[in-house]
């Protein structure tokens, strides 16, 4: 799963991986999904003829914050934020302790959450590492 569309590029890395059997990329504004799907993003035209891609409309902090049902092998944040430019109550909470246990609990054992940060060091970090 990768949080937010952008420009498409931690998708279309993320598909570069024989691994990568699907892939749901949650973005929240329909504007950059039309986009996508119009072709009128970067890349986009490999993304939308790539069966295993798959996008779903909705807010990454959200949607993680439900109760886990599926697991995931890679959960990657790539929205316009990160832990140290927190904007709004949802991403505020996905980046405290009792909110990393939770998204541990969406990716398999030996699974990944990445996300972005334009920080070298942050408590997020020490967060992730204490949990992950």
């Amino acid at each position: 799963m990768v949080g937010g569309l952008g420009l498409v590029y931690a998708a279309v890395e993320t598909l570069k991986s024989d691994l990568i059997g699907e892939l749901e990329v949650v973005e929240f504004l329909p504007e950059v999904i039309g986009w996508m799907t119009d072709g009128r993003v970067p890349l986009s035209d490999s993304l939308n003829a790539d069966s295993r891609m798959k996008i779903t409309h909705g807010e990454i902090y959200r949607r993680l914050a439900k109760p886990p049902g599926r697991l995931f092998d890679l959960v990657v944040i790539d929205v316009d934020r990160s832990s140290e430019g927190v904007r709004g109550d949802q991403s505020e909470g996905f980046y405290a302790p009792s909110a990393l246990q939770r998204e541990r609990q969406r990716v398999v054992p030996v699974g990944v959450l990445g996300g972005w940060t334009y920080a070298g060091d942050t408590p997020l970090l020490a967060n992730k590492r204490a949990i992950f």
